[in-house]
């Protein structure tokens, strides 16, 4: 039962980390478009 609610946190985890990393990253490219339109 621990080792199942321990893969459940993991997948979690492991999620939210993508969607902040991918959030991230949309930020990132939005300023360089932004910046490119500027320049």
């Amino acid at each position: 039962m621990l080792e199942y609610a321990l893969k459940h946190l993991l997948a979690i985890i492991v999620a939210f980390t993508f969607i902040i990393l991918s959030i991230f990253l949309i930020k990132i490219s939005y300023k360089i478009k932004l910046f490119h339109m500027l320049a």
